[in-house]
């Protein structure tokens, strides 16, 4: 297994369209906790949150097209 290496172009990745898709899904999901009457679960929330950050984390890896 090869170590994970940054994406080359990582400075840039503000303008990628994955990058603020997934920052627009943490807008849209702090802005349902705020103004919902019925807030999530507490354990939904996080764990929305862990997926979202780590996808986000993911981005900026270097990912081969083959194993």
């Amino acid at each position: 297994m090869k170590k994970p290496q940054m994406e080359p172009d990582w400075r840039s990745g503000w303008r990628w369209f994955s990058v603020q898709a997934n920052v627009a899904a943490q807008g849209i999901l702090l802005a349902w906790v705020f103004l919902r009457d019925q807030p999530l679960p507490q354990w939904a929330m996080y764990l929305i949150w862990a997926v979202l950050l780590a996808g986000l984390v993911g981005r900026f890896v270097k990912q081969d097209a083959k194993p």
